[in-house]
């Protein structure tokens, strides 16, 4: 039995980087995004001949792109290909959108177009905020806290995992104390990678999980055209 590969990503790619010779391609999110619109506008030169007869004079085809998103989520992080969110098309659009910039159109991730558009309108609105429901939360008691080379250990009964937000309070100097991102972490202690500017004056301190970000959805629509 052989395996069969399907096609996958995105259909539209926006070059996020600053080489003019070699785009770095960045993916648009393909999380619940709505049919893209191709539409070829041809530009013609016409004028009416001395026999009354209509002569047309090709002049270029432009395309123009359009889609739309319904409850886009805010960041990359949360769509489900890991694609352009509402807030990185934003900043797009606001930043490197100003003025002219290359999108490629991956047809079936082997068939590509690449041209140079610009935007022509693009929209944003809250469809809905998210809504917190349960979710467990996790308490560690600090018994003593270290500090080398820009890695701070928290020692004490431990049931965190890397990659969990915490929030720790209790902690002298300040600097110890607010939200991280848990870098390592055994049974017996959690690490948090980061400079700070002077070593713990106390060892007793709390830890406990963070509420996730604020997380929002939006519809998003666009528009570009072939310049």
């Amino acid at each position: 039995m052989t395996a069969l590969t399907l096609p996958v990503g995105s259909v539209l790619y926006f070059d996020t980087g600053t080489d003019a010779t070699t785009p770095t391609w960045t993916k648009i999110s393909e999380h619940n995004r709505g049919p893209i619109s191709l539409e070829l506008m041809r530009i013609e030169k016409t004028q009416r001949m001395s026999n009354g007869s209509l002569r047309k004079i090709h002049i270029a085809d432009k395309k123009e792109i359009s889609t739309s998103w319904s409850a886009l989520p805010t960041y990359n992080s949360f769509t489900v290909d890991g694609g352009y969110g509402a807030a990185d098309i934003r900043s797009f659009y606001l930043d490197k959108g100003k003025g002219t910039f290359k999108v490629k159109i991956s047809y079936n991730a082997v068939r590509e177009e690449i041209l140079t558009a610009s935007f022509t309108s693009c929209t944003f609105s809250i469809s809905k905020r998210n809504v917190q429901v349960g979710g467990i939360i996790k308490k560690s008691e600090v018994t003593a806290t270290s500090y080398a080379a820009s890695v701070t250990t928290f020692t004490g009964p431990n049931i965190f995992v890397a990659g969990e937000k915490v929030i720790i309070s209790g902690a002298a100097p300040a600097e110890y104390n607010g939200v991280f991102t848990i870098a390592t972490a055994t049974s017996t202690a959690f690490t948090i990678a980061g400079a700070k500017t002077a070593v713990p004056t106390t060892s007793k301190a709390f830890a406990v999980t963070a509420p996730p970000d604020p997380q929002e959805f939006w519809d998003v629509s666009l528009s570009l055209e072939e310049v």
